[in-house]
């Protein structure tokens, strides 16, 4: 199964710009790489902060945009999005309660979207509500190797500033997840406008970079998160019941390809 992984795409309003860009066409150029290089894909998942402010319009210029696509594209919401802006717009009917939160098997395999949102705070959270879910979801295919996708990441990714704002709860997640080691292939994550893989308490993770702008790996300050004009990139994961191989593409090099 081929998994494509954006994240952190801003949408601003329309006429608006982000540190300068455009995050709409921004990622209108991840979009179009992803049409010309990687067509056969399976699944997209963007992993959160969808827009900047979780305005109707932004949600709505981020709709027309992925109604466009010829495969299908799963959304998960981040500290900069508005749940119940988000739900109006994108009105799926499978999410089971007020979270927008949800679960399909594809490939063999069970996919399970986070719902890390917090109401006006920039860290994550899993609510007991929402833990029970994902404890209830992992029960329900006891046998089919799972793979995570959420905004917050659980872990600390060496920068103190974005550190704050993790996962405020991640040993009631690993908690959650104990029971079902070796089955549990990937944890998925955005928030950190960075390309990252390692393990976590043992199981694998990675972060994804932004379409529109990164963040500085900036470990001498303890307090402010520096924004850096990097290279964008998006994250090709080649998934099978027995293993998860993570690429980070980039598309904005220009690179060319020769024979070798």
């Amino acid at each position: 199964m081929k998994i494509i992984q954006l994240s952190d795409l801003h949408i601003m309003p329309p006429g608006k710009a982000l540190y300068g860009k455009d995050p709409l066409w921004q990622l209108d150029l991840a979009l179009q790489h992803i049409e010309q290089h990687h067509s056969d894909l399976n699944l997209m998942v963007i992993t959160g902060d969808l827009t900047q402010f979780g305005d109707e319009s932004s949600y709505q210029a981020l709709k027309r945009r992925l109604q466009r696509l010829d495969w299908p594209a799963e959304l998960l919401i981040g500290n900069h999005d508005n749940r119940e802006t988000f739900k109006k717009i994108f009105d799926k009917a499978d999410y089971e309660d007020e979270f927008a939160h949800r679960s399909f098997t594809s490939n063999g395999l069970l996919h399970i979207l986070l719902d890390t949102h917090k109401i006006n705070h920039d860290e994550g959270e899993l609510c007991e509500k929402r833990i029970q879910w994902l404890e209830r979801t992992l029960r329900a295919h006891p046998h089919v190797p799972a793979l995570l996708y959420m905004h917050h990441p659980p872990f600390d990714a060496g920068i103190a500033g974005m550190d704050r704002c993790k996962l405020s709860n991640p040993l009631t997640l690993l908690n959650a997840l104990q029971a079902h080691r070796g089955r549990v292939l990937h944890i998925f994550t955005g928030h950190l406008h960075r390309a990252m893989a390692g393990q976590w308490q043992g199981f694998s993770v990675s972060c994804c970079k932004s379409p529109n702008h990164q963040v500085s790996l900036n470990q001498a300050d303890p307090v402010l998160v520096y924004g850096a004009d990097e290279p964008t990139q998006y994250v090709v994961a080649f998934v099978t019941p027995g293993q998860c191989l993570i690429h980070h593409q980039d598309y904005c090099n220009q690179a060319q390809t020769f024979s070798l």
